[in-house]
């Protein structure tokens, strides 16, 4: 079992990206309707930093690259559409420590494990 806090430095690292369709959700001066600022309190609750302003949908920032640790993404940058869609597209790099999760990984002790669900 993976201790208390290697779990949390794997919450730590984590990048949640997608359309999530809330256009006004970084226009400043925006009134929030009540399914967008659910979704801002929600993603702040968890500690989550949206990572992309750049519009991806006209005017509209909609395709958000969300991350507990903004150090994880940079260089963000937008592209003019892939094949049909109506969506710029978005380039990022993510700074990935493979081998702190392999070690986080492997270090436990696997065999004492109990598989079975409950």
């Amino acid at each position: 079992m993976l201790s208390s806090n290697k779990l949390l430095l794997l919450l730590l690292l984590c990048v949640l990206l997608g359309d999530f369709n809330l256009p006004k959700l970084f226009k400043l001066g925006e009134v929030l309707d009540p399914l967008t600022q659910n979704f801002e309190n929600c993603f702040s609750d968890l500690g989550l930093l949206n990572m992309n302003i750049l519009p991806t949908r006209g005017d509209n920032c909609i395709d958000l690259i969300l991350s507990t640790s903004p150090q994880l993404v940079f260089n963000v940058k937008t592209f003019d559409p892939f094949c049909d869609t109506d969506h710029n597209s978005i380039v990022f790099k993510v700074y990935v420590l493979i081998n702190l999760i392999i070690r986080i990984f492997l270090s436990g002790t696997f065999e004492k494990a109990d598989y079975e669900f409950h």
